[in-house]
């Protein structure tokens, strides 16, 4: 969870919006992780958040544009590296199954 403008958000990756993510940039998920060693790409990081950001509490994500402008301000703030790790962790956390054996 993070705060972003006085608001609580939190990502949340469910088999639903990874497939979301896949098909928007045509690659999967785990060989992304995997040929790039866990350093996505910004465009992969803002996706991961454009589909699986939401409020805290919420049961509805918000806008992939939104969740995109998120995640470059954290990267501004933070450093690319923090938001990486904190997506990859959220992951592994979310969909570990996702991360057996790799």
């Amino acid at each position: 969870m993070f705060e972003y403008n006085g608001e609580n958000y939190e990502l949340k990756f469910t088999l639903e919006r990874i497939e979301l993510v896949e098909n928007y940039l045509k690659m999967p998920t785990v060989a992304d992780i995997v040929k790039t060693n866990g350093a996505l790409s910004i465009s992969a990081l803002k996706t991961y958040f454009g589909y699986c950001l939401k409020k805290e509490g919420s049961d509805t994500f918000e806008s992939r544009k939104h969740g995109a402008e998120i995640c470059d301000h954290l990267m501004k703030e933070k450093g690319y590296l923090a938001v990486n790790n904190m997506v990859i962790e959220k992951m592994a956390q979310d969909i570990p199954f996702l991360f057996q054996g790799v």
